[in-house]
């Protein structure tokens, strides 16, 4: 029974989270919609059907919502670890960009949109039901969105890149392990984004295309950087929430 549970509960959350790229994809071809109101609709393709499909599925008051996409975690202690651990590469790819940083306020206003909603839909809601309640391992939970990302570029006609998929994977990968080790904080994982987002189109908007490997360099480190501090973190607290254990399966997933 409870197989069949974590299964159709897989299925679910994979329509959902395909229902939502799909529908953002059409939100910017809506004639004469008002900025605004564009915004607005941006955020609802993406916010409410995760939240109505959590709702039906557990059932109004008996599940918080909050705790279970990692938003109840103290936003204070995420983003201030956040900020230590990603903060270093934003600020040394806005001292790389200074010729262009007029336009910096604009890149960061996009970095914090597309951190704020992908962490939301990829690490709060899709790896979060996959790995936290269907038992899915590590593994196999970060790869489903990349590959759904894939899979609708090709639907657009976009070629089927083996790094389209690589380079999303292993971020995708980076952001979740944030969100697990950081108790499931996910403005800890957002809020890294958001510094690794906003530096890397700082340093795209001036770099050379030859020095792409320089910025791929630059943002490699920063990760190391981050994932050396949240390791240390979580070894002095006792050990890491992720273990061989858990790469393929997690073996004892969250009831609700």
């Amino acid at each position: 029974m409870r197989r069949w549970h974590n299964g159709w509960l897989s299925v679910t959350v994979i329509l959902v989270t395909s229902a939502v790229l799909i529908l953002q994809q059409y939100v910017g071809m809506i004639p004469d919609l008002l900025g605004v109101a564009q915004q607005l609709l941006v955020f609802a393709v993406w916010l409410i059907p995760p939240l109505a499909m959590l709702l039906v599925w557990y059932g109004p008051g008996r599940i918080d919502l909050g705790h279970e996409l990692g938003l109840a975690a103290e936003p204070v202690t995420g983003l201030g670890r956040a900020t230590v651990a990603a903060a270093p590469f934003g600020l040394a790819a806005a001292i790389a960009a200074a010729p262009g940083f007029p336009a910096a306020l604009g890149l960061a206003e996009r970095a914090l949109l597309v951190a704020g909603l992908e962490g939301f839909l990829f690490r709060g809601f899709l790896f979060g039901q996959l790995y936290r309640r269907a038992g899915w391992g590590f593994v196999p939970a970060v790869t489903v969105g990349p590959l759904l990302l894939l899979l609708m570029n090709f639907l657009e006609g976009g070629p089927l890149r083996l790094d389209a998929f690589l380079l999303p994977l292993a971020v995708n990968a980076f952001l979740a392990w944030l969100w697990l080790e950081g108790d499931h904080n996910l403005w800890l994982s957002a809020g890294s984004h958001f510094w690794l987002h906003w530096g890397d189109g700082l340093l795209g908007s001036v770099a050379a295309p030859e020095l792409a490997w320089l910025v791929r360099l630059m943002e490699a480190g920063a990760l190391v950087w981050a994932a050396a501090l949240i390791w240390g973190h979580r070894r002095a607290r006792g050990g890491c929430r992720l273990s061989r254990h858990h790469l393929l399966r997690n073996p004892g997933p969250a009831s609700g």
